[in-house]
């Protein structure tokens, strides 16, 4: 009974030094790479574009490059012509070409769900943020979109809600219709938080949104 009840007692030590032990993250991305280091208990994952690397204090380390983007598009290239001479070989007609260009319509539809997923999200990160330490966070957004009806929308969105539920240590500079590239867009955040307040959060945001019109409407933006 005293072994049971010792094994019990350090698993639950175990437990609570998991949840309640902080995770330090950076994040980011500027001029279209990012960079991402997560550190906790002595483990440690960092990761770039092409590369990623796991370390486990002195018992486990393990890097890995990725294949760069032009390796991935010469992949991709070559598999869309083999598929093309298998359909020639068969004789298979081609399947119709479906736009996967998103409407600006399709968002004003569901703009109400738009603006409550928006404000849930925020909601739950400013939890995570609060229950932490920030270190900072630090964001340009000069490009999102080529639709200027779109990049004026999400303007005025931004100012009308998102910006009163950024933190107060928030340095955020918003302006989609400057005519800027994707290039010209830069986040930095870093972030101590304990694991059970993030669990919290999600739990929260989870349980909050609307499940059922969440599902149908990435399932609209799938079907383009």
């Amino acid at each position: 009974m005293l072994v049971l009840f010792l094994i019990l007692f350090c698993f639950i030590i175990l437990i609570s030094a998991l949840l309640f032990f902080p995770v330090a993250s950076d994040f980011v991305y500027g001029d279209n790479s990012y960079r991402l280091t997560v550190k906790w208990l002595g483990c440690s994952v960092y990761m770039k574009e092409h590369l990623w690397r796991i370390k486990i204090g002195k018992l486990f380390s393990k890097t890995k490059k990725q294949k760069s983007k032009s390796e991935k598009v010469d992949k991709i290239k070559k598999a869309k012509i083999k598929k093309a001479k298998d359909r020639a070989d068969t004789k298979l007609k081609p399947k119709k070409k479906t736009s996967s260009k998103i409407s600006v319509s399709t968002f004003w539809q569901n703009r109400k769900l738009l603006i409550k997923l928006l404000s849930k999200t925020l909601s739950a990160f400013n939890r995570i943020i609060k229950s932490g330490e920030l270190k900072k966070l630090k964001a340009e957004i000069m490009y999102l979109s080529s639709d200027p009806a779109l990049a004026g929308a999400s303007y005025g969105f931004y100012y009308g809600v998102i910006h009163s539920l950024l933190p107060d240590k928030a340095e955020v500079r918003f302006n989609p219709l400057s005519g800027g590239t994707k290039s010209d867009n830069y986040f930095e955040i870093g972030l101590k938080v304990k694991p059970y307040r993030i669990m919290m959060a999600v739990s929260y945001l989870l349980f909050s949104i609307p499940k059922v019109k969440t599902i149908k409407f990435i399932r609209s933006i799938k079907k383009g």
